[in-house]
């Protein structure tokens, strides 16, 4: 009697592509995880603020319609001027480490110890200060 199997030529060998594919891909894993670890310090480093602040440029507009000139009579004498008046604003606040790491590549941006910033008293201190001396000036 006859083998019914005996006429079923043999299963086909594994590919090979499987292998040498995984061969291929052995950088992939490393690369994502130093992909994530980077994106992970970036944005822990631009959320925690470290003892640094920063005091750089603003804002410029012009004082001319800041002002206004009023008189009992009616009567107000202005004299144009020869070149313009610019009101200037800067910026002065606690940096995070990616912050502070910006402002020190950024020639514009001087960036300050807390030292180097309010000297030996506090920031609350300072403050306290300011808004004295805001209240006094005429």
């Amino acid at each position: 009697m006859d083998d019914p199997f005996s006429s079923v030529p043999p299963p086909p060998p594994p590919p090979s592509s499987v292998h040498s594919s995984a061969n291929r891909l052995w950088w992939a894993l490393p690369l994502l995880t130093v992909s994530w670890l980077v994106l992970f310090t970036v944005v822990v480093a631009g959320v925690v603020r470290i003892e640094r602040w920063e005091t750089a440029p603003g804002t410029v507009s012009a004082v001319g319609p800041r002002l206004e000139f009023v008189d009992p009579n009616g009567e107000v004498k202005r004299y144009p001027a020869v070149n313009s008046v610019n009101f200037v604003t800067a910026y002065g606040s606690q940096l995070s480490a990616l912050e502070s790491f910006i402002g020190w590549v950024d020639p514009d941006v001087d960036v300050q110890t807390k030292t180097q910033r309010f000297g030996k008293s506090t920031p609350s201190e300072q403050r306290t200060l300011g808004y004295q001396a805001m209240v006094g000036a005429k």
